[in-house]
């Protein structure tokens, strides 16, 4: 991490402390509910900025989204939620040069397909991206989906690479998971922006899990999307899973991310291109996920 990472994460790290004092304060702000003709109902175009009405998100804090695209075949958008923070935490954050405060970072990363017509009725259009930045916007957030990194002549666009597995931003991606996957799981609103696991790749997990019994046994599933593929090797306790790319070299793209398997339970950090998994996990794994919070299927050859 150069200078210039090391002082955007000084502040981030600042700014985090701040959010976190105040959350611990007796008197937390009170989240007014208004009725539902303070705003006029305006349905979902591209661009548009959208206010999470105070009962759709647990928390006390506004909940803002940007719409980068809509989808008029499948009746979904693509919604951005800015975050709390004033600074990018991670590679998978940007910075809008907008000067209110609650939205002045797109979290990229945190990205999800909504239902149009739901986001209509449980949201308020306040604003709007310009056409230039929207466009922009989407075409990172495009690349990132690709498993890339946007370049940038401004080193501050984007927050400092995530490298270590200690990191305390780690907690602060996890809580920005669980409040997206708790408006997901209580409205039905929305699914994770991920590459799509077809019925092909469902129906081979449980034979893939079956394999696993045999010690010593190794099996691979390559990442979706990606020239990069897991090879797992059932222990004794545990199983051995490395990231390798196509020439069979360790990959450290994933470092810091972790392994996700289909009874929902989750790995520990990668690093070094590799993960031990223990015993207990023993349900197939389904997805990985980068330390910058993108998700990509894992396919069983």
């Amino acid at each position: 991490m150069n200078t210039a990472e090391q002082d955007q994460l000084q502040t981030w790290l600042q700014e985090r402390e701040l959010d976190a004092a105040l959350s611990r304060s007796d008197d937390p702000p009170a989240v007014t509910q208004h009725d539902d003709d303070v705003r006029p109902f305006t349905p979902v175009k591209s661009f548009q900025i959208r206010l999470l009405k105070p009962h759709v998100h647990p928390t006390d804090t506004p909940r803002f989204v940007a719409v980068l695209a809509t989808n008029d075949e499948t009746a979904m958008a693509t919604a951005v939620p800015f975050s709390r923070f004033a600074t990018p935490a991670t590679p998978g954050e940007c910075t809008t040069a907008r000067s209110e405060s609650p939205l002045r970072v797109l979290c990229l990363w945190n990205a999800s397909d909504l239902s149009a017509s739901a986001l209509a009725d449980e949201s308020w259009h306040c604003g709007d991206l310009d056409a230039g930045q929207g466009t922009q916007m989407h075409a990172h957030l495009q690349t990132y989906r690709s498993g890339n990194t946007p370049e940038s002549t401004d080193p501050r666009l984007f927050g400092p690479r995530l490298v270590h597995p200690l990191d305390p931003r780690h907690a602060y991606l996890d809580e920005e998971r669980a409040l997206t996957q708790a408006i997901r799981d209580a409205y039905t609103l929305a699914t994770p922006l991920t590459f799509p696991q077809t019925e092909s790749v469902r129906e081979a997990l449980p034979v893939a899990a079956e394999a696993h019994e045999q010690y010593g046994h190794e099996w691979r599933l390559t990442i979706s999307g990606l020239s990069l593929e897991l090879a797992c090797t059932r222990q004794k306790d545990s199983v051995n899973v490395h990231v390798r790319d196509k020439h069979e070299n360790p990959a450290r793209h994933f470092d810091g991310g972790y392994l996700s398997a289909q009874d929902g339970s989750s790995s520990s950090p990668i690093w070094n291109g590799r993960v031990a998994l223990p015993k207990s996990m023993h349900a197939p794994l389904t997805h990985i996920t980068s330390a910058e919070g993108f998700t990509h299927a894992l396919v069983a050859p």
